[in-house]
């Protein structure tokens, strides 16, 4: 399944018909008050997922920035995503690479989930 199937089931199965990917090749998909980004990774034959999860509050201390570390390590507080600290300086990111020989619909939208 390629990158624009995998959407396109996707959109089915979650009632979005039409998800088509911007200018910059993300299809943006709004969960509660959250855009999450779904983007093809051509040269890895992937698709991405960027979501932001959080903001830091401006009084983040060492150990709320030690639970957010802890979670990355291995992947295992994150389901073997990454987070991050996006370019804006305050919002918290999950970003997943997944390929796409490993996708269909039902798993794309169990790994959204």
């Amino acid at each position: 399944m390629d990158y624009i199937e995998l959407i396109g089931d996707f959109a089915k199965r979650v009632g979005l018909e039409g998800l088509v990917p911007d200018g910059e090749g993300c299809v943006y998909v709004q969960f509660d008050d959250r855009a999450v980004c779904f983007r093809e990774v051509p040269d890895a034959a992937s698709v991405a997922i960027y979501a932001p999860v959080g903001v830091l509050p401006p009084e983040a201390n060492a150990q709320l920035l030690t639970l957010l570390m802890r979670a990355n390590y291995l992947g295992r507080g994150t389901g073997g995503a990454t987070l991050s600290q996006a370019e804006d300086g305050n919002t918290i990111l999950l970003h997943q690479v997944i390929p796409l020989a490993a996708l269909d619909g039902e798993s794309f939208a169990n790994a959204v989930e």
